[in-house]
C-alpha cells in the first residue's frame, strides 16, 4: 500500500460513541466508554476487517483513556499503540486544506481564485458528462476555483483503483495519476508530473455542479507549491506540523522508525 504519510498516533474520536470525557471522569464512566468503544471496534477485528486498533482520547491535559487490541499489521508481532506510525491516507486532505486556509486568511490565496491563475492548463480543460468518453466534449461553463478544489466540486475524479467509477477514471489508472499503490517507475515522480498528466484529460462534471470525491486536494497541494515556491512537504512542516508539534508526521518514514510502522491492511 502507498505510504502516503505516517504519524505518532492520535485518532479522531466520534462524539456519538464516547460522549464527553474529561481528565476527572470517574473510573466507572471510563469503563463504560471503553465498553461502548469495543462494541464498535472489536467486531472489525473479529471479522478480519482490521488486524487491530489503538484508540486514544486526549484533551488539553493529555491522555484520558486508550483502548487497544490485535496487531498493528497482519504479519509479525507489532502491537498497536501510541508509539506506532500509521498511514493516514486521505486524512492528508484536511491537513493540506488547513494549510490552504491559512494562506487564504493571510490574503495570499483566494477562494474564488481560478486554478488557472496558478496552473494555466486548467483554463483549457473540457468536460465529458459523467466521465463518459462517448459523449461530446463541452467547454467549461466557468473556471475551476480554489473553492471547488476544497469542496470536491471541481469536476475531477479519482483513479478507478480508488473510488473512480467513470471511464475517465480508467484513464487515471492507466496513466498512474495519483494511484493508491506506490508506482514502480519514475515517470510521475512529483506532484507536478501528476497534475500535468491530469490536465490532458477531461473533467467528468462542470465545476461547481456536484460533489465528487477526487484528486482535488492533490491539485490544491500543487497550487500551494507554486504559490510559495516550495515543496509541499516543506509547506506542511512550516504551516502545520512544526507549529502543532507533530514531529512524527511526514511523507517519508525515517529509517530508524521503520520498525514501528504499521502496514496498510487491504481486504481482497
Amino acid at each position: 500500500m502507498r505510504k502516503i504519510i505516517a504519524f505518532r498516533f492520535v485518532f479522531l474520536v466520534f462524539g456519538f460513541a464516547i460522549g464527553v470525557v474529561t481528565p476527572t471522569v470517574a473510573d466507572e464512566r471510563k469503563q463504560t466508554v471503553v465498553k461502548e468503544v469495543r462494541l464498535i471496534l472489536d467486531p472489525l477485528v473479529d471479522e478480519q476487517l482490521l488486524p487491530g486498533f489503538y484508540l486514544g482520547v486526549f484533551d488539553s491535559g493529555g491522555l484520558v483513556l486508550d483502548v487497544t487490541r490485535g496487531k498493528a499489521a497482519e504479519a509479525g508481532e507489532l502491537k498497536p499503540g501510541p508509539d506506532i506510525l500509521y498511514a493516514i491516507m486521505s486524512m492528508t486532505k484536511p491537513i493540506v486544506s488547513f494549510a490552504a486556509i491559512q494562506l487564504i486568511e493571510q490574503g495570499k490565496l483566494g477562494l474564488e481564485d481560478p486554478v488557472s491563475k496558478f496552473i494555466p492548463e486548467f483554463g483549457s480543460l473540457v468536460v465529458v458528462e459523467d466521465g463518459d468518453l462517448d459523449k461530446p466534449q463541452q467547454e467549461l461553463e466557468r473556471a475551476v476555483t480554489i473553492r471547488d478544489l476544497l469542496t470536491h466540486t471541481s469536476g475531477l475524479t479519482y483513479s478507478e483503483d480508488i473510488v473512480g467509477r467513470e471511464e475517465v477514471a480508467k484513464l487515471y489508472a492507466e496513466l498512474g495519476i495519483f494511484p493508491l499503490d506506490e508506482r514502480t517507475d519514475d515517470s510521475l515522480s512529483e506532484i507536478s508530473d501528476h497534475v500535468a498528466a491530469l490536465t490532458q484529460l477531461p473533467l467528468v462534471e462542470q465545476p461547481g455542479q456536484r460533489f465528487i470525491y477526487s484528486v482535488s486536494i492533490d491539485v490544491l497541494g500543487r497550487v500551494l507549491e507554486i504559490l510559495k515556491n516550495q515543496r509541499l512537504d516543506l509547506i506542511l512542516d512550516e504551516l502545520v506540523f512544526e507549529p502543532l508539534g507533530m514531529d512524527s508526521t511526514g511523507f517519508v518514514v525515517p529509517v530508524l522508525q521503520e520498525t514501528v510502522l504499521s502496514l496498510g491492511h487491504l481486504r481482497e
